[in-house]
Order: C-alpha cells, then structure tokens, then sequence
C-alpha cells in the first residue's frame, strides 16, 4: 500500500503561519477542524483571512491509502525523508 499525505501550510494576513502534516488531502472543512488551525487561530487573535497551502503527497507502491497517525508521526519524526 502507498500511504498518501499532505503537507499543510497556513498563514494569516498579519504574517503568523503554521505547518503540519495531515493525513490524505483534506477539504477546507478537515483543515478548519484540525488542532494546526485552531491552534493559528488562537495565536492570531483577530485576522481578516487565513490562506491555506496543501501539498499532497504519496510513499510506497500499491494502493493508495490514507496515511495512519502511526505513519505521521513517522514522517515527523524522520523529516529528511520529507526533503528528498
């Protein structure tokens, strides 16, 4: 199986940005709900937007799936793998 995976880039108009990983590619709605976006949120206080930058990406062969939080917390944790 192919584990697929998104790197998330947020930014609010007064320059406070965040990065993640999520887990497949998400819609607007599982960025809005996940903790890299009600974290940014707190810490921005008030901001008239918030851009969103998805890259998706997959690893292995076979079958795509969505990347486990296992899988995640193992990109994490080896970050070169996500610069080669």
């Amino acid at each position: 199986m192919s584990k697929v995976f998104s790197i998330i880039g947020l930014e609010t108009n007064t320059g406070i940005s965040a990065v993640g990983l999520m887990s497949g590619i998400p819609e607007a709605e599982d960025i809005q709900k996940s903790q890299l976006y009600k974290e940014l949120v707190e810490d921005c206080g008030e901001s008239e937007y918030i851009t969103a930058t998805v890259k998706s990406y997959y690893y292995g062969e076979g079958k795509p799936e969505d990347a486990t939080a296992e899988d995640l917390n193992w990109l994490k944790a080896n970050h070169e793998f996500l610069l080669s």
